[in-house]
């Protein structure tokens, strides 16, 4: 793996997800990236490197231009499709959204994170064997990530397919065991299948790694769990 291709996985590992007190390091990074691209314009790296570090900071709207200019100069990269339509999708923009990840599998198929982000828009129009579809090619290709698993039980669950939902829910649960939600939904799906005794644990330890869960995911569009 060269510099710059390991630089952009440490990136994406941690989008939106890295500690406020590193602000100030951010924003000289991307001060820094500024100021050599006012003097290379067309360092396509760079570029890319500068729209990351704005989706990181939450900095949506301020991605766009280095992410479309990157691609301006170099349109059949995938990574740089598939960032873009991350910050299309924090700016709620669905069809500019799903326009970039499919071009991002249009040049790579088997890209995990855009197949599994198309998953969920399918799933959301409530269209899950599409999403099932996507989940099971994104799974294949990133095995160790529990939520791929976890919304490919899911749109099992929404479509009654409950003995399906099992493997991938075990599945998740093996990858992160104290993960309430998935064992709440482990529980739920035993109890659509009527085996009462396997049921029992899961929603056990899913409210006690989560007393108020049922309430929560309820308030998030969760109602057809129940």
């Amino acid at each position: 793996m060269n510099k710059f291709s390991l630089t952009v996985v440490i990136l994406l590992f941690s989008i939106f997800a890295y500690p406020k007190s590193h602000a100030e390091i951010e924003a000289t990074k991307v001060t820094s990236l500024v100021s050599v691209l006012k003097k290379n314009p067309e360092d396509i790296n760079k570029l890319s490197l500068l729209g990351l570090y704005n989706l990181k900071n939450g900095e949506y709207q301020q991605a766009l231009a280095p992410l479309n200019k990157a691609l301006d100069l170099q349109p059949k990269k995938a990574d740089p499709h598939f960032h873009l339509g991350m910050a299309y999708a924090a700016l709620g923009q669905h069809e500019a959204k799903i326009r970039e990840f499919q071009e991002t599998l249009r040049l790579n198929p088997k890209h995990s994170a855009a197949h599994f982000k198309i998953g969920l828009s399918k799933a959301a129009m409530r269209l899950h064997q599409e999403a099932i579809e996507h989940y099971k090619i994104a799974v294949t290709n990133n095995s160790d990530d529990p939520w791929i698993h976890y919304f490919l039980s899911l749109s099992f669950y929404q479509t009654h397919r409950y003995k399906e939902a099992l493997k991938p829910l075990h599945r998740s649960i093996q990858l992160d065991p104290n993960n309430a939600v998935f064992c709440y939904l482990l529980g739920l799906t035993y109890m659509k299948l009527e085996r009462w005794e396997q049921s029992l644990p899961h929603m056990k330890k899913a409210l006690e790694l989560a007393p108020t869960l049922p309430q929560e995911m309820k308030d998030k569009r969760f109602t057809d769990l129940r």
